[in-house]
């Protein structure tokens, strides 16, 4: 019995453990393999796919998988919890081992969708179920079905970066989809015994594979350089809480540490054209409005700084929302703020994507009560204007915030919100609260692939690490370090590049593909049949 037990849950329990080692770690080098052999395992083991499967069954297994993912390659969550959310141990590694319910949201309402379905239209459902149709319902659900910190089949081939050049025609999504697909067919032959039917996925993936090595993807013709200043200044957790409740000594100590950084000499004794800080830098309440309009109104840090360099300086902060706010709820925003060389500010990002559990709650009328009773939630403001910055030259770029980066449909819907489209991106974050842990390498590479899909290279500013620039052909700078305070002085190759396929109809390659192969493979199984 014990051995049936292990033979029935063993693959779901390695397959989740292999599943996260597709992404960066800080022991085990990553490769897109092991996403692809994890997600194999666990889907032979899954009933779904046959006929008559049971549901619950499924279930215990999504779970187990889920598990193992979570602790291989989320286990920095219930440190999180603990530093960021104030909630002890063992309650944080509780609500962590909770989350893994809804680690992989779409796996769970894929299995939901065709269980009901093959009870309500069982016969169309099984002449549906092909492998390719199989691929194409999991990328849907990978797509429009809302997660946190998606980390999906498709993002785990950037380990082959340069050689991804259909990156910029159907983004992630279509390299999940030509895994699933592979994998499904894979599934198929191991249980009719049928190993010849491998020729024609096989075939058709090694023809997607010599597709992006024959056209590698490659940085765009520079037109202009910018040189930037990017400031990881590395304020500890507990000296920027207390800096932000107005503690004068912690306070002088951040903008000690702001200031020095920001303005040692150049290498070269060469201007610097932009100073960059990270998400929150500055942490006393801003007034964007006043800052706008009186020099005087600029903190003196930011003034001294921009006039002493003779350069701009864009950071991260904090906006007023609401004058004379009672209480924390949506009375700031978490904004980046770009100021000129005169000292007076000249535009403003409020962050839009907020972070549930983090930067509010998706409860809807019930935040204002609860933010009455969670006192250590921010509850910011939520933004509306898709800002495009301009410098000098009339370069342009635009903001995101934190995990704002990860979201490829948000990152569309920012850059086609512009008529003008901007030379580059800032990532401003702050993984402070993750720790010594591989969430700040993981949140990086997956951060990467928003360069790649739209060919606009980002810079990465940060407060702990890793603050990097991340290019179009999946390269990047040498990174300043994690948890260190350090300044780096860069070079920025910047091209005016067209908007790409994907930035233009995001999934549709995706969605064409899917639904040829399906209709063949429907035609082809009909023609059997008869």
């Amino acid at each position: 019995m014990n051995r049936q037990l292990i033979n029935r849950y063993l693959p779901a329990l390695i397959g989740g453990s292999l599943y996260a080692l597709g992404f960066p770690s800080k022991l085990i080098p990553h490769c897109f393999l092991f996403t692809l052999l994890g997600t194999g395992l666990f889907l032979s083991s899954i009933q779904m796919f046959k006929e008559g499967g049971a549901l619950k069954e499924d279930l215990k297994k999504f779970f187990l998988f889920s598990l193992t993912y979570y602790l291989t390659g989320y286990y920095w969550i219930p440190h999180t919890l603990e530093v960021f959310g104030n909630i002890p141990a063992p309650f944080s590694n509780i609500l962590g081992i909770i989350f893994s319910l809804i680690i992989l949201p779409h796996y769970f309402v894929v299995f939901l969708g065709l269980h009901w379905s093959a009870q309500k239209w069982p016969n169309l459902i099984s002449q549906l179920k092909t492998p390719a149709f199989l691929a194409l319902i999991m990328c849907l659900g990978e797509y429009f079905i809302p997660q946190q910190f998606p980390a999906h089949l498709g993002h785990s081939w950037l380990s082959l970066a340069p050689y991804l050049g259909l990156a910029p025609f159907g983004g992630y999504l279509l390299f999940s989809y030509i895994s699933y697909f592979l994998i499904f067919h894979c599934l198929k032959a191991w249980q009719q015994k049928s190993y010849r039917s491998l020729i024609y996925p096989v075939s058709l993936f090694i023809l997607f594979l010599a597709i992006n090595i024959a056209f590698p993807l490659k940085r765009p013709e520079v037109t202009h350089n910018l040189n930037i200043r990017l400031v990881q200044a590395n304020i500890g957790n507990w000296l920027k809480l207390t800096s932000e409740t107005g503690e004068e000594l912690s306070m002088n100590k951040v903008f000690k540490r702001y200031h020095k950084l920001s303005t040692k000499p150049t290498p070269t004794g060469g201007p610097i054209d932009l100073i960059i800080w990270p998400e929150t830098a500055y942490p006393n309440i801003l007034n964007s409005e006043s800052m706008r309009v009186a020099i005087a109104n600029v903190p003196s840090l930011i003034k001294d700084i921009i006039f002493e360099m003779d350069t701009q300086l864009f950071t991260g902060g904090y906006d007023m929302a609401k004058v004379n706010a009672r209480s924390n709820f949506e009375s700031d925003y978490n904004s980046g703020f770009l100021f000129g060389k005169d000292g007076l500010l000249k535009d403003t990002y409020h962050k839009i994507k907020l972070i549930p559990f983090g930067e509010s709650l998706p409860l809807g009328p019930l935040n204002s009560l609860l933010s009455k009773v969670i006192t250590n939630m921010a509850f910011f403001a939520k933004g509306t204007n898709y800002t495009l910055f301009q410098l000098k030259n009339d370069l342009r770029f635009i903001n995101l915030i934190c995990y704002e980066v990860l979201f490829p449909e948000f990152v569309r819907t920012f850059l086609k919100a512009n008529k003008k489209r901007p030379h580059f991106m800032i990532n401003l974050t702050n993984d402070s609260w993750y720790g010594d842990t591989a969430e700040p390498y993981q949140h990086l590479y997956l951060a990467k692939w928003r360069a790649i899909e739209f060919q606009l290279p980002i810079i990465r500013v940060t407060n702990t690490g890793l603050t990097t620039i991340m290019f179009e052909d999946g390269s990047r700078t040498k990174d300043l370090g994690l948890f260190r305070s350090n300044s780096g002085d860069f070079q920025l190759p910047l091209g005016q590049g067209k908007a790409t396929f994907y930035e233009q109809w995001g999934i549709l390659l995706t969605l064409l593909l899917g639904s040829v192969l399906t209709f063949i493979e429907y035609y082809c199984r009909k023609r059997v049949k008869s």
